[in-house]
């Protein structure tokens, strides 16, 4: 399982419907939330939390139910420097003092765990 993904509204909307189809009288089956967990590569809590904020919202009226993320919008650490930034900060360096990713953290001015994810 990958746990720490975050599911998209797409694959959240298809979650929801797999939890739908087994459930009798809005009672779920054993297993349903793990299977659903494992099809979607999550972690049965998410899928758990899913299914609780959906019913939540259908018991305080809603006409729909809401599995809308909560995270949206501008979230995340923002970048410091485009990968087109990097290159040239790189190339600006002396060939002598690029040997190593020591001596081209020195001289660039970028961090070593910047440089190694940009090569990746």
């Amino acid at each position: 399982m990958a746990i720490g993904r975050n599911l998209s509204a797409v694959e959240r909307r298809g979650a929801y419907e797999m939890l739908l189809a087994p459930s009798e009288h809005g009672v779920l089956p054993y297993g349903a939330i793990t299977g659903v967990a494992r099809h979607y590569m999550c972690h049965r809590a998410t899928i758990s939390r899913l299914c609780s904020r959906a019913r939540l919202s259908v018991d305080n009226g809603a006409p729909v139910a809401d599995i809308a993320a909560r995270i949206q919008g501008n979230s995340g650490a923002k970048r410091k420097r485009t990968a087109d930034e990097i290159e040239q900060a790189i190339k600006a360096v002396p060939h002598d003092d690029r040997q190593t990713l020591r001596c081209l953290d020195v001289h660039s001015g970028i961090m070593n765990t910047t440089i190694f994810r940009h090569m990746k």
